[in-house]
């Protein structure tokens, strides 16, 4: 027979367990005892009656198995057992004060975490400061940043893998919540030794007959769609030669005199040598980069975070 040890319990252990059943509100009736060494001022200090006091300290005696306090009519003192008492008391009331502290945080969106996904653009713009500033502001809140494509993106919200995300818009969908951040025009990437170089600024219709370099068509779908409406507007459809996976192949195709290439202007913090950099003549057109989210997402960290960017682009605007 398999013995559970229930019948062969230990006296000590039962105590214990039975212990357990202390409710805090007598470890803090008996801390203030404790610490007066007085019934009459730790009732005063408690905001409760002296019997009531005096009813529980007895309650947790009992509990116990053992007095925590030697009292006469003169003076109160703690006994050995008290004194062990009041270190595991002053340790769990102060854990409990901490444990009810870092709730309290993460229900305000003080403190917690979320997943942010960014594209190439965005943490080229203005996203980098926004999350200085974030951090800065509230340093107990961690974010998990993921590098991906608006595509990988949309999916990412969709299936609950990202909590919000930095992408080119536009985006329709009634289930996500979104706020412009910034509106980027595009510019051209041409070898430095062609002809169209020595302009200051391109027309689109001149780059009608050019080799066209983009991104991948399965990760720049978004960026892609503009590229092609503005050379639509302009009564031509670009001819792409070459696909690379982001900007450093780009300009390195381009130096190589493979093509040009339309990208958003974030793209000018890089240089490389043997590659021109020109804007577009005549073209208003601009490309949104939006945050995301889904709005019935009620992470109290991210609610945060959505209400400080809405704020910091009140003071700061939105990039033009």
């Amino acid at each position: 027979m398999i013995n559970d040890g229930l019948d062969d319990a230990d006296p000590a252990l039962e105590m214990m367990m039975s212990a357990l059943k202390i409710e805090t509100r007598q470890m803090r009736y008996f801390v203030a005892v404790a610490k007066t060494l007085n019934f009459r001022r730790a009732a005063e200090e408690l905001c409760i009656s002296q019997p009531a006091l005096t009813r529980a300290i007895h309650q947790v005696e009992d509990t116990i198995g053992a007095p925590l306090l030697e009292r006469d009519n003169q003076h109160v003192e703690m006994t050995e057992v008290g004194r062990t008492f009041l270190k595991g008391c002053q340790r769990t009331l102060s854990s409990a004060e901490h444990t009810v502290r870092d709730t309290l945080k993460v229900r305000d969106g003080d403190s917690g975490s979320f997943t942010l996904a960014y594209t190439d653009s965005a943490i080229n713009g203005i996203l980098p400061k926004i999350l200085k500033d974030f951090r800065l502001s509230f340093p107990n809140i961690d974010i998990y940043l993921i590098d991906m494509s608006t595509t990988e993106q949309l999916e990412a919200l969709a299936q609950g893998d990202i909590h919000i995300g930095f992408l080119t818009g536009p985006v329709f969908d009634a289930g996500l919540d979104q706020i412009t951040m910034q509106r980027d025009h595009l510019v051209v990437i041409l070898p430095d030794t062609h002809p169209l170089a020595v302009l200051d600024k391109i027309p689109v219709a001149k780059l009608a007959d050019e080799p066209f370099i983009t991104g991948y068509a399965s990760n720049s779908q978004a960026v892609l769609q503009h590229i092609k409406q503005v050379c639509k507007n302009e009564g031509f459809y670009p001819k792409i030669v070459q696909e690379v996976r982001d900007g450093f192949g780009l300009f390195g195709l381009a130096a190589a005199d493979i093509g040009i290439s339309l990208c958003l202007d974030t793209i000018e913090v890089f240089s490389r040598k043997g590659v021109a950099v020109r804007r577009l003549e005549d073209v208003d057109y601009t490309i949104p980069t939006i945050a995301i989210w889904n709005n019935e997402d009620v992470l109290p960290s991210l609610a945060l975070f959505t209400k400080f960017i809405i704020e910091w682009l009140q003071i700061h605007g939105t990039t033009q």
